[in-house]
């Protein structure tokens, strides 16, 4: 069941173009939900308000419009790519821009400078790999394929 306070956050982002902390602020949300969006954006309400005002099958639709959108120049228009898709991640909550989740008996969040190396290397390894699973969906998906 989708609760009115997560409504309430959703509106304010899209219909007041309100980033999420000032979002959380303005509902009366308290300053640690504030400073940790990701507190939110794992309850079961805002996952279901996500998935069903911003569904995966739009984010695909979205993201493979704006990977070929052109420019007056006849030239991608990166920053609105970047822009929107990096958008539409963030609400969904697929990643957040300064932290990785690394998976083991339980879940474990780890900040950028937590990590070494190695660690880096397997996480970069396994975003790219999501990364290229999500390409091959998004072409999958144009051609009217099973994906995967």
């Amino acid at each position: 069941m989708i609760k009115d306070r997560h409504r309430k956050v959703a509106k304010k982002i899209f219909a007041d173009n309100c980033g999420m902390g000032k979002a959380l602020e303005e509902t009366g949300y308290s300053d640690s939900y504030q400073k940790s969006p990701d507190k939110l954006k794992k309850t079961q309400s805002w996952k279901e308000l996500m998935g069903k005002y911003i569904s995966d099958d739009l984010v695909a639709e979205k993201h493979n419009a704006l990977l070929n959108k052109v420019g007056l120049d006849k030239q991608i228009d990166v920053p609105a790519v970047k822009s929107g898709v990096d958008m539409a991640y963030k609400l969904k909550g697929h990643y957040a821009a300064e932290r990785q989740k690394v998976e083991h008996s339980g879940e474990l969040e780890l900040k950028d400078n937590d990590l070494d190396d190695a660690s880096k290397e397997i996480v970069l390894k396994h975003q790219i790999a999501l990364k290229k699973e999500l390409m091959d969906n998004i072409q999958k998906k144009a051609k009217n394929e099973p994906l995967k």
